[in-house]
């Protein structure tokens, strides 16, 4: 088993191309790799065939002209790649239908806020004007009980004066 800088030191390439084959070529290398004390090593096995991914041709099989690709096709029908591509598409669209339905949501509920916005701006007017019609009636009523006491203390000084 091989450290992924063992296997870069080995291969003559980056530690990134590594990881980049390991994700786009997931379901053929995961077997070879063992993952330990979050480190992961690759197995010998693993080794050629990621060498077999990252150059093309194993040596053994330029014998016979055929290609990596070609395997892998023959083995899986489809490249890795183009799965690879489909389903990150395919969440994608999903995601991108999601945004489209909150971006509604959101919307709707925009509105509604301003209706309900509208609503108590309109309910704050009439409140206030029910607020004035009622001050202005208890003035009037406030009026009239001055007088009514006023004309009463008339009369009844004018009784007062007759009783005596």
């Amino acid at each position: 088993m091989y450290k992924i800088s063992e296997v870069a030191e080995m291969l003559a390439i980056e530690k990134v191309k590594i990881f980049e084959a390991l994700i786009v070529h997931d379901e053929v290398l995961s077997p070879f790799v063992i993952k330990e004390r979050h480190l992961s090593y690759i197995t010998e096995d693993g080794v050629k065939n990621l060498e077999k991914l990252l150059f093309g041709i194993e040596p053994e099989l330029e014998e016979n002209n055929i290609t990596v690709e070609e395997e892998i096709d023959i083995i899986f029908e489809e490249d890795h790649l183009d799965q690879f591509i489909k389903r990150n598409e395919d969440k994608k669209n999903q995601l991108r239908n999601e945004i489209i339905d909150l971006k509604r949501q959101i919307n709707t509920l925009d509105k509604e806020l301003r209706m309900k916005d509208d609503a108590i701006i309109h309910y704050q007017k009439l409140f206030s004007e029910d607020i004035k019609w009622i001050n202005q009636l208890e003035e009037k009523n406030a009026l009239t009980k001055n007088e009514v006491s006023y004309e009463d203390e008339k009369k009844s000084s004018f009784f007062n004066r007759l009783k005596k």
